[in-house]
């Protein structure tokens, strides 16, 4: 669904997707660790989809302008939601796939 359906929210960017833009217009990764007081590493985990805490949200809020909840992982970008979506849309093709094989199955059946 898309943010314009009726009753549907419209899609939010990921705390990632504000970090990594955050990141472009600072220039540099050195730089924007040095300006949230953390290290270059922590803003890379962060722009892989990791959670910045309390403190950095308060930070990143500042920085950007946004709410401190923009930079909190909505439901649908947490891991262990994303795997349980790929497995359901996996189980839908595998019986998608299962049906196939018996329609063909019995097509050549004598």
């Amino acid at each position: 669904m898309n943010g314009g359906d009726i009753g549907t929210p419209p899609e939010r960017p990921s705390p990632a997707e504000l970090i990594r833009e955050l990141h472009e217009r600072v220039g540099s990764l050195d730089k924007l660790a040095a300006l949230l007081g953390t290290t270059r590493q922590t803003v890379i985990r962060w722009e892989k989809g990791s959670e910045p805490n309390g403190h950095y949200r308060e930070e990143l809020a500042a920085l950007t302008g946004r709410d401190p909840a923009d930079f909190v992982l909505h439901r649908e970008q947490r891991p262990e939601v994303r795997l349980d979506a790929r497995l359901a849309r996996i189980e839908h093709m595998l019986e998608r796939l299962s049906a196939a094989v018996k329609r063909l199955e019995k097509s050549n059946s004598p």
